[in-house]
Order: structure tokens, then sequence, then C-alpha cells
């Protein structure tokens, strides 16, 4: 039975699907051959739901001469890169070198850079394509997957999620922190990058779906005797903090509890004999009401007309006197 597997042959997403029959695991170091190069990679997961790629297929497991042709390449890096850091330096680019890499056969390379702004870089690969005789690709990479090429250590001690298993970035937002009651200002929830920590969208599904089936904060709660006002949600431990009238702190179970109804006020009805009485004296001060309106609107509108004659015989004599200052500069 065939089967269809994904192959990683660099951290930063370069990876293909391709379709086998022997018992590979996940894992496992593989030969893989394409209509440009002969690379190895890792297979990192199935995916049976994914067309394979034209033309592609895997050769064999990677034995010893292929990693040592691997580590042979991987010197020649160190070199790729100077080479490239020299020439993007002589054509006054500004970009960073990050990382390169070489396919097994050594008729592909590739650069990943760092730059604030777009770059022109097509001089810069035909005078690397001519020095090394490959063929060049380049990529610019963002600050997290620049830190995921580097690799370190985070505030929690151990080393960076995306160096170790994180494939795929996903978009961490403030939302996220202000779910888990941290404070926004904090250096703390921002990781080597700069950029908020992946480790932020762990629990965040947990959070939302809590804070979903509770009240919110601010709203009144009452069970019996005891009643106030929810001040702080705890989603790990499953409770929120009132304040009593008496400005104690209780924390409790929200489920245990119902938020206060609040209570329509009541108007007494309209006694409509006495509207039915002054219905004629209301007719003819409206009717009066509205004539002093009327008037009123009749002088503005005079008023309105009197500013724009006056208006329109200003404005001939200002168009004179610049002319006669424009005549004096001549």
């Amino acid at each position: 039975m065939k089967k269809t597997g994904k192959v990683r042959f660099h951290k930063l997403g370069k990876f293909g699907y391709f379709q086998f029959e022997n018992n590979f695991s996940v894992g496992d170091w593989l030969v893989c051959e394409t209509d440009n190069y002969v690379d190895m990679g890792r297979l990192i997961s199935m995916a049976e739901d994914k067309m394979p790629e034209e033309n592609s297929s895997i050769l064999r497991i990677a034995g010893e001469s292929d990693h040592k042709k691997k580590e042979s390449n991987n010197l020649l890096v160190t070199e790729f890169l100077d080479i490239a850091k020299s020439e993007a330096k002589r054509l006054c680019l500004n970009m960073k070198m990050v990382d390169s890499t070489i396919t097994l056969d050594r008729t592909h390379a590739t650069f990943f850079f760092t730059a604030n702004s777009r770059v022109d870089f097509r001089t810069l690969v035909r005078s690397l394509a001519h020095k090394l005789r490959c063929r060049i690709e380049m990529y610019q990479v963002r600050a997290r997957e620049e830190t995921k090429l580097m690799g370190g250590i985070g505030v929690c001690g151990q080393r960076l999620c995306c160096d170790r298993f994180l494939q795929d970035f996903k978009h961490i937002s403030v939302a996220m922190v202000k779910n888990q009651n941290l404070n926004v200002s904090v250096k703390g929830i921002k990781g080597i990058c700069g950029k908020l920590l992946c480790c932020l969208s762990y629990e965040d599904d947990i959070y939302r779906e809590f804070k979903k089936t509770i009240p919110k904060v601010g709203t009144m709660i009452e069970k019996g005797d005891v009643q106030g006002k929810i001040v702080f949600i705890s989603p790990l431990k499953k409770q929120v903090t009132i304040r009593c009238p008496n400005n104690s702190y209780i924390d409790i179970d929200p489920y245990t509890f119902e938020p206060v109804k609040k209570k329509t006020a009541e108007f007494p009805s309209v006694d409509n004999s006495f509207t039915n009485h002054n219905h004629d004296e209301n007719n003819n001060t409206k009717e009066k009401a509205g004539f002093a309106v009327i008037a009123k609107n009749n002088d503005n509108d005079k008023n309105k007309e009197i500013n724009n004659e006056q208006k329109a015989k200003r404005e001939p004599s200002k168009r004179k006197k610049r002319r006669t200052r424009g005549n004096k500069r001549r």
C-alpha cells in the first residue's frame, strides 16, 4: 500500500510530500529526488490527505556515505555565507545574511537573510551563481524565523520552542495576554525575537472557553445571603473573586451562583382626563409657537441676505488691493 509522507529538508519550511511503499517511520533520514535536485531530509509526519509532488520519489534511507556528504556540505555553508556577505556589502545592499543550505548533489544553494524593507537582490543572485557555479535561491525571513535558525535559551530556562518542535508560527495577539490576566507592559511576555511568546497560545483555548461560561468582571452575583461583585477571574483554579458589600473578598465557584437580575422601575399611568381638558388650550399655544418660530426664521433669512450682500461688496476691494500690491512688486 502506498503512503504519503511529509519530508522536511530545512528548518524554515523547505519540505515536500513524497509517496512511498516501504515501511518508513517518522524520524528517518531519507534521500529524495525531484526534478531539480537530490537532497536529504527527515520524515516528520504522514500526510495521507496530501497529493505527492510530480516527478518526485524517495531513493533510499540515508546511509553513512550520505551523512558524511551532508557534513562536508555543511562545511561549505560558512564559505558560501562569507562570499554572500562580501558581495552584498560590495553592492551596497541593506541586508543581513543569516543562514544558507546546500543540496546533497551541490546543484542548489539557498540563502536566508533579514532586511527592514524589500531588497532587489537580482544582481546579487547573478554574481553568486557565477562564483559558486550552482543555482541560487534567496529567502527573506522575519524576526521569529531568524531566532529559529539561530536557536537559544528562553526565559523559562529551556531551549526555544521554535528551535525544538514548532513547525509553523501562529499569530499571537494582545487578547491572549489579557485572557491570562497578564500585564501587557511586562518584558517577560516577550521572547528573544522581540515578539510575544509563542507559548501564550498553548492554553488560550482553555481560558476562552472558561470565560464564556461565567459572568464577566463587574457583574453582581448572589446565592442566599451571599451577594457580591466579580472583581477577578482565575481560569486555572476555576474560581472567581467577589467583593461583598462590607468590602471583604471571597473566592467562590461561579457555577453555584446566579447573576442578580436588574429590577425595572414601574411608572404610574397617565391621567387621560387631564390631557383632554386642556386640549384646546394646547392647540392655541402650538399655533402661536409655530408662528413665532416662522417669524424668527424669516428674520434669520433676511440677516443672511444682508450679510451676503456685504461680503459681495467687500470682495472686489480686496482683489483690487492684491492687484495693486502685485504691480508694485513687479
